[in-house]
């Protein structure tokens, strides 16, 4: 009976045992998924306001760089960059890019905006044309907004429809910068010479927060905003009138003239003039290098003459002029004007006249071809009085079309996108210089070398399953012993 009694006693214990561990058991894996949840959850919110994923593309495809970087990190306006579509049904990279900004400075709000859900919102930013819909970006602050669409966001072969390069920073920069900053100057170019297409250079030029357009100065006004007027390529020449005009903007001090010509424009006399009254000449003539040139002699390399707009780009730069003429000062300095180098040839280039009586046959170098280093480009400086200061106005001539075209400056290994954006910030006045190129988009498989592959499955079998089993095997142990 006692023997019994002992056997119930020992049968309640073990009951009593096993619930306690059951609900210890319990408890520990309770805590234990709560705080995977909890874990998970942070690490969510942490991701979401700091820059904590690691990019492992080639190319930096979700990386900010470091002017960028600095620019939004001094914002002193807010900044709300709004995304018409689901997350989900976005693209990833573009996606990854935006937020990153947001990370960056608490200036910068990133949200999504359903469509469907306010419709009514889109009309907010329709005041100027603009069409909303669930490709398009916003970025806004309290003084003007900017719309972007996906396709803004990429660069297209210009020889297929895919997309070759990422342009998302490039972009979202410049939006931050045109609708953060204090005063918008505005581009224009000139129309009615039969212009050649500028939107290489007036799409750079949005890029560093211009605002652009087109003037034709025999018919309209030059607009109070307006910092730089571009003749690009005139194939007709320019009247005494819209010369006059030109001249009175350039009298208003802290403006530019950029003009681009080529070997085989025609003649534009009047055009022709006011340039040597500002010491530039476009010679008629075509430069070639046997020694620097990318492909062919036609397409000579540059070096950067010394000077403000040229300092802070590398010495070691690749700049291409193609097809271009030479450009010649007139004079050093006259009464207000200096003027000065901006790209130069290298000491193996030469040049062969073009006239109505030369006919070009071969680009290899012959007796009487000028040769030694030549200009590119130059620029002339005048001396203005403004409102109780002095300021300057300014000049620059280029003898190459192609050096500003889509071709040159849409590869990044090419540095004509970040010399034209530190003359354009020159203008601006802007002391720091902000040139984002594209990225190029390429995929490919992760290889992983033999060695690799070696070292990775030692690891695996010697030290991370030997070790997992060990762990398993305690675990086991401890549960049944507590039995």
């Amino acid at each position: 009976m006692k023997e019994k009694k002992n056997t119930a006693v020992k049968n309640t214990l073990g009951r009593k045992r096993r619930i306690k561990f059951g609900v210890i058991s319990g408890g520990f894996t309770v805590i234990f998924i709560g705080a995977v949840l909890l874990v998970n959850v942070l690490c969510s919110a942490l991701t979401a306001k700091f820059p904590l994923k690691l990019d492992l593309t080639d190319q930096g495809i979700y990386e900010i760089g470091a002017e960028s970087t600095e620019y939004v990190k001094n914002l002193d306006e807010k900044v709300t960059i709004s995304v018409f579509s689901p997350e989900s049904a976005f693209d990833v990279q573009i996606i990854e890019v935006i937020k990153k900004y947001a990370q960056l400075s608490d200036m910068v709000d990133f949200q999504v905006v359903d469509l469907n859900l306010n419709p009514e919102i889109a009309k907010k930013y329709q005041q100027n044309g603009e069409t909303i819909n669930t490709a398009s970006i916003v970025v806004e602050s309290a003084k003007r907004y900017k719309v972007l669409s996906y396709n803004d966001l990429y660069q297209q072969s210009s020889t297929s429809q895919s997309q070759t390069n990422l342009k998302t920073e490039q972009k979202m920069t410049s939006a931050i910068m045109y609708v953060s900053s204090d005063e918008i100057p505005g581009a224009l170019v000139t129309t009615g010479h039969d212009e050649v297409d500028a939107s290489a250079l007036t799409g750079l030029l949005e890029d560093n927060a211009f605002s652009t357009g087109e003037i034709n100065l025999l018919t309209e006004e030059v607009p109070e905003n307006t910092r730089v007027i571009v003749i690009y390529g005139a194939q007709r020449d320019f009247t005494a009138e819209e010369i006059e005009k030109l001249d009175a903007f350039m009298m208003r001090g802290d403006t530019a003239v950029l003009i681009f010509q080529a070997p085989s424009l025609p003649d534009t006399p009047v055009l022709d003039a006011y340039m040597s009254e500002w010491g530039l000449k476009v010679e008629n003539d075509l430069i070639l290098d046997d020694g620097s040139f990318y492909g062919s002699v036609i397409n000579p390399f540059a070096l950067y003459a010394e000077n403000d707009i040229t300092e802070d780009l590398s010495t070691n730069a690749s700049f291409v002029s193609p097809f271009s003429s030479s450009v010649t000062r007139i004079f050093d300095g006259k009464n207000d004007y200096s003027t000065f180098d901006l790209l130069l040839s290298s000491d193996s280039a030469y040049a062969k006249t073009l006239d109505a009586n030369t006919q070009l046959t071969t680009y290899d170098k012959e007796a009487g071809d000028k040769t030694g280093q030549m200009v590119f480009g130059a620029g002339s400086s005048k001396l203005v009085n403004g409102h109780n200061t002095v300021v300057y106005s300014n000049m620059f001539v280029f003898g190459s079309l192609d050096m500003a075209g889509s071709g040159a400056m849409g590869i990044t290994s090419f540095t004509n996108s970040d010399f034209f954006a530190s003359l354009a910030n020159s203008v601006r006045g802007e002391d720091d210089l902000i040139t984002v190129a594209p990225k190029y988009i390429d995929t490919h498989p992760l290889t992983i070398q033999s060695t690799t592959e070696i070292l990775v499955m030692l690891v695996l079998l010697v030290v991370v399953i030997p070790i997992a089993l060990v762990v398993a095997g305690i675990v086991v142990f401890v549960r049944r012993r507590h039995l």
